[in-house]
């Protein structure tokens, strides 16, 4: 079954999504997040780093042991960036400990409309083949991928 805009999900992209989704105990965690883009007509992994693999950059690792934000939430929010348009699922945790898996569907505003309106025009799909997140997040700017931002989106606490 297709989406409105005839994407599908590969199946690879559901598989690697459950081993990810059943890992909320944080010893069974398999990614640091899955990144998934579109192409030839399917919603593809784009990148899935092995839990602790995340490629950061120096200003990354800074950033991170200054604040209390994971490492590999500072490499998924680059990537996102660059990228200008993907789907993500990431697992944000508060300071209860809390899991919440999300589906951020990125969409920046200063993509091109045809790329906008196929990631828009698609997210039901992901949402239905990937089921099983706590929240979902569109964010269409930077600083809409804040993290604090997502934490609220998540109802949790920092």
């Amino acid at each position: 079954m297709a989406g409105v805009t005839g994407v599908k999900c590969d199946p690879k992209l559901i598989s690697a999504y459950q081993a990810y989704s059943k890992s909320g105990d944080e010893s069974k965690i398999t990614h640091d997040y899955i990144v998934a883009k579109i192409e030839k007509g399917w919603i593809l992994i784009d990148e899935a780093p092995a839990k602790g693999e995340c490629e950061a950059t120096e200003e990354e690792k800074k950033k991170a042991d200054a604040s209390n934000i994971p490492v590999s939430y500072l490499v998924l929010r680059r990537k996102l960036i660059e990228a200008k348009n993907r789907y993500a699922f990431y697992t944000f945790r508060g300071a209860n400990k809390k899991a919440s898996m999300t589906l951020i569907n990125y969409n920046d505003d200063s993509s091109k409309i045809k790329e906008k309106m196929l990631y828009a025009g698609s997210k039901e799909y992901i949402k239905n083949s990937c089921g099983g997140f706590n929240a979902y997040v569109e964010a269409n700017d930077a600083d809409e991928l804040d993290f604090k931002e997502m934490i609220k989106a998540n109802k949790l606490t920092v």
